[in-house]
């Protein structure tokens, strides 16, 4: 299995594949072998075939928060938050510093609308990798879903700055200063119609009309 998780860590997966589907025709109730196949299926979009994986090697050892944490991974890439959420309770239960579970929670409650909540996930999720991209920039969206514009943009800005190639976050570093030039122009529309409605006023009242 050793060299399978060479060719894994590589980003060899169909030679990864190969080997654990091998060795897992030898043990075939193996729960780490599962549990690093229903990975490799995640990693190549087969959801449902991860779940699957991942929920065998929970039949057979349930202990491990990693296996809860990466079938909520799973489970959430098919819509199904709900059980996400309840693999993410089982995960933070045998490890409460679990960063994905943390992650995952926070992605389902920002699709519930409970961004308050999805912003204490992520920030959870932080305070446990502080050095990761991507809750920054889950972060910065939730936040700016929040109205903290100035929050939201130090996250964007973090998330460039540990990933100078992360398209997202530089995409909605540019939606968020879009969005405050267009409130700036509607800011000074709206002032200068309330200059002129004003002006219009004072010259209604200097003139005697009524």
């Amino acid at each position: 299995m050793n060299l399978a998780l060479q060719y894994h860590k590589a980003g060899d997966f169909q030679q990864a594949e190969a080997l654990y589907r091998r060795a897992l025709a030898c043990a075939p109730n193996e729960p780490d072998l599962l549990h690093l196949l229903g990975l490799l299926a995640i990693q190549t979009g087969n959801n449902e075939q991860a779940v699957s994986f991942i929920r065998k090697a929970i039949q057979y050892n349930g202990k491990p928060a990693k296996f809860h944490a990466n079938l909520a991974v799973a489970l959430q890439n098919l819509g199904r938050d709900k059980e996400a959420m309840s693999a993410c309770s089982k995960a933070l239960a045998i490890e409460p510093n679990n960063f994905s579970a943390y992650n995952t929670l926070g992605n389902a409650f920002w699709r519930q609308g409970k961004i308050d909540h999805a912003v204490r996930s992520f920030r959870k999720a932080l305070c446990i990798k502080p050095y990761t991209a991507e809750i920054h920039l889950n972060l910065g969206k939730a936040l700016k879903e929040m109205d903290k514009l100035d929050e939201a943009e130090e996250c964007f800005k973090r998330a460039v700055a540990l990933n100078p190639t992360y398209a997202e976050a530089y995409f909605n570093l540019g939606i968020l200063y879009q969005f405050r030039e267009i409130s700036m122009r509607r800011s000074r529309t709206f002032s200068n119609q309330l200059r002129t409605i004003l002006d219009m006023r004072r010259h209604t009242t200097s003139s005697g009309i009524s």
